[in-house]
């Protein structure tokens, strides 16, 4: 403080910004500040909201003759409050199954928070399909997803951000339809029951044929 005199009951007050809450109090106060004496107040305030806002305070001290001076609401500057950053990693249980199958496609969201998730779904053709949940308290989530057609799918998990959290995308995943192993079995007793078959077929006729 600047001055001749030193000044008593000094009171600073927070005038809380937009955006946040106090998590302490928000008066601070000193019996006495001699002349050319330097104090510090400390606020302990929680952002609660993405916003630029106005910070102010209500000034009150007596003078060294008793008398009371005032100055209501100084702005003291302005602060930024950013989104928190956010980040998702996702994994597929079973890179390969067959044609029909399921598989999990599990992963976390950072910062630990319930959240929805998207998980984006590109099938072997092109086609993409989304599904969605709500991740736990801890972070982790989990989809089930069948697999019908043959062939490999991609998954990528995205949160679309809220007022105190950026939007986030995951890294891309994939798993792999084989076709069902009996297909190939079906297959190779048709070919059998073929040849079979034209080979009765064959020997028929060369019984059947008169000789000369």
């Amino acid at each position: 403080m600047g001055g001749e005199y030193p000044i008593n009951n000094v009171k600073v007050e927070l005038l809380p910004p937009l955006g946040t809450s106090a998590m302490g109090p928000l008066d601070w106060i000193k019996s006495a500040i001699g002349p050319g004496e330097e104090a510090v107040a400390t606020f302990r305030l929680r952002a609660d909201l993405a916003t630029t806002a106005t910070v102010g305070v209500s000034l009150s001290y007596e003078t060294l003759w008793g008398h009371l001076a005032s100055e209501l609401g100084k702005a003291l500057g302005s602060i930024t409050i950013s989104r928190a950053p956010t980040s998702i990693s996702i994994s597929v249980e079973q890179s390969q199954v067959t044609v029909g199958e399921s598989v999990i496609v599990k992963g976390t969201i950072m910062p630990a928070m319930s959240a929805p998730i998207t998980l984006t779904v590109k099938d072997p053709d092109g086609a993409t399909s989304t599904l969605c949940t709500t991740s736990s308290p801890d972070g982790t989530f989990r989809f089930t997803v069948a697999l019908s057609k043959e062939g490999k799918y991609f998954f990528i998990a995205s949160f679309e951000g809220e007022v105190k959290y950026e939007a986030s995308t995951s890294n891309e995943v994939h798993a792999e339809a084989k076709p069902s192993p009996f297909r190939y079995a079906a297959v190779a007793i048709c070919a059998i029951v073929i040849v079979a078959v034209i080979a009765i077929q064959l020997k028929r006729r060369r019984v059947a044929t008169p000789r000369v």
